[in-house]
């Protein structure tokens, strides 16, 4: 599997299942087992605060759009997604660097390829807000392990350490009593 961007790449993996968001998206597909590329719903956004509590800045994915071209022995997939950047009172003017993700993941959820990206935005002097659209193009095989497969693709913004934590916090232990055996008299 490869990706091909028209900007500098990372290449990073991380384990990461998630949910798609209700973002605008289009998919246009050719083929029964093309992937519906989505963004990651709790990492299409992500902001900068300043020590005060102030935004400097946020940043969102929007507008997803792809198209399908299944062929003999492989997928290959293109996609559009914007970054949107706005500034917020406390913004320094200066450039801003956003690293998103690309993660090819099976139909059971087990991400098996990822890479991140950076984009980096630097709003006018005068400006509240930037733009830019990211193309990415992914190459998947048709099968995977002697198998058709319905890959997924998600996007999103590389999660924070606090992001981590909060899907991999084990649960507090809870003492579970059995209930008493029926005629114990208790």
């Amino acid at each position: 599997m490869s990706t091909y961007r028209s900007l500098p790449a990372l290449a990073v993996l991380l384990g990461l299942a998630a949910c798609s968001s209700d973002e605008q998206q289009s998919v246009v597909s050719q083929g029964p087992y093309c992937p519906k590329p989505s963004i990651v719903a709790d990492l299409n956004q992500t902001e900068m605060r300043a020590a005060d509590g102030q935004v400097e800045w946020t940043a969102r994915l929007a507008n997803l759009a792809s198209i399908c071209d299944a062929r003999e022995f492989d997928y290959t997939v293109e996609m559009d997604v914007v970054v949107d950047l706005r500034t917020g009172p406390a913004f320094r003017p200066g450039p801003v660097n956003l690293a998103y993700f690309v993660a090819v993941a099976t139909p059971t959820g087990e991400v098996i390829d990822k890479q991140s990206f950076v984009v980096i935005l630097e709003p006018g002097r005068n400006e509240r807000r930037a733009l830019r659209r990211e193309t990415l193009r992914q190459r998947l095989p048709l099968s995977y392990q002697g198998e058709r497969t319905t890959w997924s693709v998600l996007v999103g913004f590389e999660p924070t350490s606090q992001q981590v934590r909060d899907r991999t916090e084990e649960a507090p232990s809870v003492d579970i009593v059995p209930p008493s055996a029926p005629g114990s008299g208790q």
